[in-house]
């Protein structure tokens, strides 16, 4: 496993999900990430994750940058979470495998500063994952939009709660970290208000 300063690729999900509109005015000043601020927590990442994230980043910013978005292959792009979790983690009936995504977790945050946290962590994204989810299909067309949610919600939860002794204390994270801090989750994207542009 390497040691890095990342959030499990949540620099691709929130670049991807984040959305122009009139936010409430405790969200307001949502970042927008750019490519590389949202690497605020050191966590273990094997090269091969590092490398899958990065590959997926790399597609999404090709369109994001192209005047012609519209004709911006994608149909090749793979699925973020399933970077991180190789194994299936939703059921046929859309639920997050605990027993699945514990081991995976577990890999990655590592140390004692993590332990009383995990678990807390997957619950609260068990249940935020399937809020109008549906089983839709997400970002690329053919991602599991429940196992997508559950995994930027791990990310919004490493920023949220990352220990002290792990944090990067730089302006971008703690604006990150004052963001979810300050915006319910009902008013932020994959909350009521993301399921609402979602459709």
């Amino acid at each position: 496993m390497v040691k890095v300063y990342s959030v499990v690729a949540l620099t691709t999900l929130w670049m991807v999900w984040c959305t122009v509109g009139a936010d409430p005015p405790e969200c307001r000043g949502r970042p927008h990430r750019n490519g590389s601020t949202t690497d605020c927590c050191n966590v273990n990442l094997s090269p091969e994750q590092v490398e899958c994230a990065r590959k997926i980043k790399e597609k999404w910013m090709e369109k994001r940058n192209s005047s012609d978005k519209e004709n911006v292959d994608m149909s090749d792009v793979g699925c973020t979470s399933d970077c991180i979790f190789t194994t299936d983690i939703v059921t046929s009936d859309n639920e997050i495998i605990t027993e699945e995504v514990k081991p995976a977790l577990d890999k990655i945050l590592e140390g004692p500063e993590w332990q009383s946290l995990s678990p807390t962590m997957i619950e609260t994204c068990k249940n935020r994952a399937v809020q109008g989810s549906g089983g839709r299909k997400g970002h690329a067309g053919h991602c599991n939009m429940v196992k997508e949610k559950f995994l930027f919600c791990i990310n919004e939860q490493i920023i949220e709660h990352c220990p002290d002794s792990l944090w990067k204390n730089d302006e971008e994270c703690n604006k990150a970290r004052t963001y979810l801090k300050n915006c319910p989750y009902e008013k932020r994207f994959g909350g009521k208000r993301g399921q609402q542009e979602e459709q």
